[in-house]
């Protein structure tokens, strides 16, 4: 008589747990749908001498930004137009222009400058962002310049030139969701009557950093359930709850508390866990009586 496979119901229950664990986790974390955002605005063109641009609609209608970023009117020494690439600063001079998230809940975390220096002169022409002493020296041809911000948490870009002026032809600039400003709008919000935030809460953390992501998904908070109990969620679940609701069309569904909803969740983890495993036993038993009666 063959020796019956007794690792088997150990695979299959091994399997089942695995299973429901998953399912039970609280921290059910949602794939990340990207890393940062990303705005590219060229600014290329033909060199040589131009007229200056003189404000944001001017700069708007020769360089456009894509949704979501704006030129401003902090500019200086900024020349340009139509067929024309943008210039900061001139023969012996310098100059600046300025972009801004439309959105302070996001900020700035890298910006990649195409460009390069006017002429070769001793003054040793130099491009920073936001901060002149990060300033890097322009080459004579075009050159990809990188400057990290992420640090400074800021909605705001000022590209300028040092000592001398340069041309610029494309500006990339990475963005993330801020962390702190999203972890306090979820916590503000009420859970019940402004579940309609939820899509935006989504965007936001679908733009956090990867470590501002994990921390999100294990940063807790306190919320307020239907019977006026203070409560401490995840701030993912209170998201995914929130989003819940958002789908539900009917007034009476939306009574429903978060901390019974979250219990009910755990409670088909279980309902699916022992579903599993007697499932498995049946099938098990099945394969077994299959065996004997082959033996017989």
């Amino acid at each position: 008589m063959k020796k019956m496979n007794r690792k088997l119901p150990l695979v299959l229950f091994l399997f089942a747990s695995m299973f429901s664990t998953g399912l039970m986790n609280q921290k059910s974390y949602v794939t990340k749908a990207v890393e940062v955002g990303k705005y590219e605005i060229s600014t290329d063109g033909a060199l040589g001498s131009v007229n200056v641009l003189n404000n944001v609609g001017e700069f708007e209608e020769r360089y456009p930004t894509p949704n979501g970023i704006s030129w401003t009117s902090d500019m200086h020494n900024a020349y340009g137009w139509e067929g024309w690439r943008l210039h900061l600063g001139g023969g012996g001079t310098v100059g600046h222009a300025t972009l801004k998230l439309d959105n302070d809940n996001y900020y700035v975390t890298k910006v990649i400058v195409n460009a390069r220096r006017y002429i070769a002169t001793f003054k040793k022409p130099m491009l920073y962002v936001n901060n002149e002493n990060t300033a890097q020296n322009l080459n004579t041809h075009d050159v990809d310049y990188t400057f990290d911000v992420s640090q400074d948490k800021k909605s705001t870009i000022k590209i300028g030139t040092k000592n001398e002026g340069g041309y610029i032809t494309k500006i990339q600039v990475y963005y993330a969701a801020n962390l702190d400003l999203l972890v306090r709008d979820i916590t503000a919000a009420d859970t019940c009557n402004e579940y309609n935030k939820a899509a935006d809460f989504r965007t936001r953390y679908n733009y956090l950093t990867s470590n501002d992501y994990t921390s999100f998904n294990n940063t807790k908070i306190s919320d307020v359930d239907q019977n006026g109990n203070t409560v401490e969620i995840y701030a993912l679940e209170k998201l995914e709850y929130m989003e819940y609701l958002t789908s539900l069309h009917s007034a009476k569904q939306n009574s429903q508390s978060l901390t019974q909803q979250i219990a009910e969740k755990k409670s088909i983890g279980w309902i699916v866990l022992i579903g599993t495993i007697v499932m498995c036993m049946s099938v098990y038993s099945v394969m077994i009586k299959r065996k004997w009666n082959k033996q017989k």
